[in-house]
């Protein structure tokens, strides 16, 4: 649940998460391109998703488990291990999104060989 909880905030577009980075530079392109009414469908994107993956997170963290409850067990290693390789790269991408050969650089070094000029932030 906690790697579901790193998704679900990076889809909302939390800050430091793969998703904030995302939707930060397609808004600032809308912008650039005089199209702000799609800062506006981002800023309800992000609501919508809000109002998708919280409620389940807070189901999961915040309220008792039925019947009692039980003891929870973690599934396998071999099932674990690609979803926090997952949540891993998630969090890098939105940490270091201009670091070298992460896909925002490369991105943007393939602008730069393209077109001769540095993108439009």
């Amino acid at each position: 649940m906690a790697a579901f909880t790193v998704a679900g905030l990076s889809f909302v577009g939390m800050p430091l998460l793969a998703g904030f980075i995302t939707k930060w530079y397609l808004s600032l392109g809308a912008l650039a391109a005089g199209a702000g009414g799609y800062v506006a469908v981002m800023a309800l994107s992000s609501l919508l998703n809000a109002s998708y993956w919280f409620p389940i997170v807070h189901r999961a963290f915040f309220r008792p488990a039925p019947n009692g409850g039980g003891s929870v067990q973690e599934t396998n290693w071999l099932l674990l291990g690609p979803i926090l390789v997952c949540v891993a790269y998630v969090v890098l991408l939105g940490v270091g999104a201009d670091a070298p050969l992460m896909p925002f650089s490369v991105a943007e070094s393939a602008v730069l060989f393209t077109f001769g000029t540095e993108p439009v932030p």
